[in-house]
């Protein structure tokens, strides 16, 4: 099992690091593969 989730912290203010903090369409992807591997 994955969890694919934003982590257990406090959501960060700058763009660019709120887009490395929350999941997108690529680690969902990569999780998915990496459990049906």
């Amino acid at each position: 099992i994955k969890q694919v989730s934003a982590p257990h912290s406090p959501t960060p203010f700058s763009p660019e690091l709120e887009a490395a903090y929350l999941p997108d369409a690529d680690k969902i992807t990569t999780a998915i593969k990496a459990t049906l591997a």
